[in-house]
């Protein structure tokens, strides 16, 4: 059971630094007066502001991308949602992916600035505990931040949760409980539940 939300990106930053560097040169060559070509040169900046956020951006999607092959590999008692926004009493909640298990579920962020794990925790358990399916039970969620291959480890992190590269990644990592809490149908119900979630949105 894997979704996948397909995003078409374009590259905005890289046509806006292509605009404005032609803009640039356009209006220094064929100034008819000084302002205009001061006014021109003053589009330089902007330019390459678009060109580095283009770099960066094409580096996070580099890195989501090696991030998401390797959870596609999953073994197949290991159920992979990704790209979720889920609705939570404070506002609607982004989690990059879920991981469900019969040793409970596993919200992972991609990267290493990944914002309040603790808080797509609770979302998730708040969503879970609507839908009447923590009712009667105690189900495990863990936060887990995966940082792209070779990526330096965050000198300070912001929760009490685990940050490993993806190459460390480990079955045991993605088992909040050391024996199993869940059967395969209260897995297929809390997958039906958090897409349902998504799709109501």
């Amino acid at each position: 059971m894997i979704s996948a939300r397909r995003r078409i990106h374009r590259p905005w930053q890289l046509y806006g630094c292509a605009a404005l560097t032609l803009g640039a040169a356009a209006g220094c060559l064929l100034a008819p007066n000084p302002s205009v070509f001061w006014a021109s040169l003053g589009l330089l900046p902007i330019s390459g502001w678009c060109g580095v956020d283009w770099v960066r951006t094409a580096a996070r999607r580099r890195a989501r991308q090696s991030i998401s092959a390797r959870l596609s590999r999953l073994p197949d008692d290991f159920f992979l949602l990704n790209d979720l926004t889920i609705p939570a009493p404070w506002g609607d909640t982004h989690i990059d992916h879920i991981i469900l298990s019969r040793w409970g579920l596993v919200a992972v962020a991609d990267g290493a600035d990944p914002g309040w794990m603790l808080q797509r925790v609770e979302a998730i358990r708040t969503l879970l505990f609507t839908y009447g399916l923590l009712s009667q039970r105690t189900v495990p969620i863990a936060p887990l931040v995966l940082l792209p291959p070779g990526a330096p480890l965050p000198p300070r992190l912001q929760y009490d949760g685990l940050t490993i590269r993806i190459e460390h990644l480990r079955l045991n990592h993605l088992a909040p409980s050391s024996q199993p809490v869940l059967t395969e149908g209260d897995i297929a119900a809390i997958a039906q539940c958090l897409l349902q979630a998504r799709a109501a949105m």
